[in-house]
């Protein structure tokens, strides 16, 4: 069975790759937008979820902002005419260069709230 064809297939690729970074600026917007107190920390905590839910979003974001580089770096770099006939748009660039600087803002606030004790 066919998949449609190079054109689908890198279309598809770039709408993976969309609703990656725009799942990924949610769920970083509902982490830190809506500050999740110490009380409801603890009330995971005797529910037993808080550790399920720390470290499935920490590789969700792990995991989704690789998937995502690949993907667009493979539509960048692919030989192929139908991923040239389907370049990143400027939503595409926006996307993801806001997201690799979203990254590196939450790793610099990580490394100096760490250095403050």
């Amino acid at each position: 069975m066919s998949d449609g064809g190079p054109i689908v297939r890198t279309t598809k690729m770039r709408r993976l790759t969309r609703a990656l970074l725009i799942a990924n600026f949610v769920l970083l917007f509902l982490s830190i937008g809506l500050g999740f107190s110490h009380e409801e920390y603890l009330a995971e905590q005797r529910l037993g979820i808080a550790d399920i839910i720390t470290y499935s979003s920490q590789f969700w974001f792990i995991a989704s902002t690789i998937l995502s580089v690949v993907l667009f770096i493979w539509i960048l770099v692919s030989k192929s005419e139908a991923c040239r006939a389907q370049r990143p748009t400027g939503l595409d660039w926006t996307l993801f260069l806001g997201w690799i600087f979203a990254v590196a803002l939450v790793c610099l606030f990580g490394f100096i709230a760490g250095l403050a004790g």
